[in-house]
Order: structure tokens, then sequence, then C-alpha cells
């Protein structure tokens, strides 16, 4: 009897946005402690460490939070019949998917089929540039909301929210100043995602206003 040793790992590039697909083997951690997965564009990777306990270590740069993640696992988890799901310990959006390669395309489909499902509820699936950045750009400034580190300069933490095709605009409702936030890229994601605090402020020096940065 043939037993498949192999396993599927997918996870979403904190820089390009592109999800990416690689099989490993136990073949590929012979005689190794540390195995390192990157993504075609060489900026994002999943680490793997191998421990005597039968134990591994997973560090993943995070596109939600912006952070290095390091998850501690039972080595059965990578070569296990099952899913296994790694998600932003901060924001709870998943970030990296293991198992065997048919479980993990189809709980890949089926995250970027939530997401889409998620612009129709909202009526805006065929108007924004790319409605995966849009939505992931609208959770980043909720949770910075949720978080009391959304405010305007005059101090008041009233702020409206609209959006289009190509972009966020956050207006304070109590003297009107206005801010807009590109949701257009994943790079413009990126940038938005870095961000712990959004501050609506006047920048004389240009005639419209931007993120204080």
């Amino acid at each position: 009897m043939v037993i498949d040793r192999s396993s599927t790992i997918a996870f979403k590039c904190p820089v390009c946005g592109s999800i990416e697909f690689h099989t490993v083997s136990v073949f590929d951690f012979s005689g190794k402690k540390e195995y390192t997965i990157y993504c075609n564009c060489r900026s994002g990777f999943v680490k793997i460490i191998t421990k005597r306990n039968k134990s591994l270590l997973l560090t993943i740069p995070c596109f939600a939070c912006n952070e290095v993640h390091t998850y501690a696992l039972r080595d059965k988890a990578l070569w296990s019949e099952h899913v296994s799901v790694l998600k932003c310990p901060n924001t709870k959006m998943e970030l990296c998917f293991m198992g065997k390669d048919d479980g993990v395309r189809k709980s890949v489909d089926n995250y970027e089929m939530q997401m889409d499902i998620l612009m129709n509820e909202i009526g805006y699936d065929d108007y924004f540039i790319n409605n995966t950045v849009m939505l992931n750009t609208v959770d980043k400034i909720h949770d910075i909301a949720e978080r009391g580190n959304l405010l305007c300069q005059c101090g008041s933490r009233e702020i409206s929210m609209e959006m289009f095709y190509d972009r966020v605009e956050l207006i304070c409702n109590k003297c009107f100043l206005k801010t807009t936030i590109k949701a257009c890229t994943n790079h413009d994601l990126k940038d938005t995602l870095k961000k712990d605090s959004i501050i609506l402020c006047d920048d004389r020096r240009h005639t419209k206003q931007t993120i204080d940065y």
C-alpha cells in the first residue's frame, strides 16, 4: 500500500496579494530543521521549523495586520487528511491552508467565494475595481474604528464612510473634513493594512486632504 505523504500549503502573500499554492513532501524535510516556501514575488513566505517532539513552528507574514505570526502545531496538522486553517489572531482573517491538495483548493475557493458573496450582499459586486481589495480595506477601517483610533483632527470621532469604485472617503460629521483612502490595488491595501490609526487632517501644502501617515 502506498501512503501519500505530501501536502499542499496555500497562503496569501502580504506584498503582491496573490494566493500561492505549494506542494511539500516528507522528503523536503529530510535532514532539515527549517524549510521555507516563497511566493513567486520572493517577498511573502511560510517558514516551517521542525522540532524533535514531532511539532512544527510556522512563521507567516500577515497580510491582514502587517505583523509576523508564529504558530505551534503538531506535525500531523501538516500531513492530515483534513485541512488546517491558520488565522490572523488580530483580525481572524484566514492566512494559510494546509492539507491534501483537493481539500486545500476547495477551501481557498470557498474563501474567495465568501468574499464575493459579501460584496454581492452590499450590492457592489460589479462596481469596484478590485472587490477583494475594497472589502479588506473596509474591514481594516472598521477594525481601526472599533479600537477608537479613527478620528478627525478637530477631535471628533463621528466619521462617515462612503465607498466609490476606486477609493473610500472618510468624512468628519462635525467639521466636514474629508480624507481619501485608495482601494484599487494590493499595493493600496498593503499601505492601509500597515495603519494602526487614521486621523483626518488638513494638509495646507496640498489642494486635497490625505491620510496622516
